[in-house]
């Protein structure tokens, strides 16, 4: 009698990876993923420090492990920000994409110009009427470049005017002027 031989085949492991890419084209970073021919390999895309992965771009969850192994998955990523309000702490010291490089530091966010309208009264007395109209603004850190972009200015209260002045009617004597309302 013949003695009967079995031959079974095993998977191989297969290996691809997912590659982290710029607007560009360039791959900033990649992870490897793995599986044996013919299996479902999970994708799970995390961005590298410093990036976010560009939103509305269609990522597969799942690829099958062939005999000629795992199709590279491209996942877009842009830069990823920090935006800082007044009163906010801004990030300072290495950048998360590039610790060779540190952020910026921040210029100020609030600016409150003044006018100051000084009267000389017919007594020798002076009065003084401090008009002051508050700005601010935001700024937006590059989490790979630490450069900052900072928004327009915009009025606290939506008042960006310095208010007329007319001086006080004193009996016997005229003001020479009037003070008009100014547009920061």
């Amino acid at each position: 009698k013949l003695a009967d031989v079995t031959i079974d085949y095993e998977a191989i492991e297969q290996t691809g990876k997912v590659s982290y890419q710029d607007e560009a084209g360039n791959e900033v970073s990649s992870t490897s993923i793995s599986g044996k021919t013919g299996s479902t390999v999970k994708i799970a895309p995390i961005a590298p420090a410093g990036w976010k992965i560009v939103p509305g771009q269609v990522i597969p969850e799942t690829v099958v492990a062939t005999a000629e192994g795992i199709s590279t998955v491209v996942v877009k990523i842009e830069h990823d920000t920090i935006t800082v309000k007044p009163g906010e702490t801004a990030p300072s010291g290495p950048v998360p994409g590039d610790s060779s490089k540190n952020y910026e530091e921040m210029a100020r966010l609030i600016s409150q110009p003044t006018r100051t309208i000084i009267i000389a009264k017919p007594d020798g007395s002076q009065q003084i009427i401090t008009q002051t109209v508050e700005f601010t603004r935001t700024a937006t850190f590059d989490e790979v470049t630490g450069k900052i972009t900072y928004s327009n200015w915009i009025a606290s209260t939506g008042q960006d005017t310095w208010a007329a002045y007319t001086p006080e009617v004193v009996p016997g004597y005229t003001a020479d002027k009037a003070v008009d309302a100014q547009t920061v």
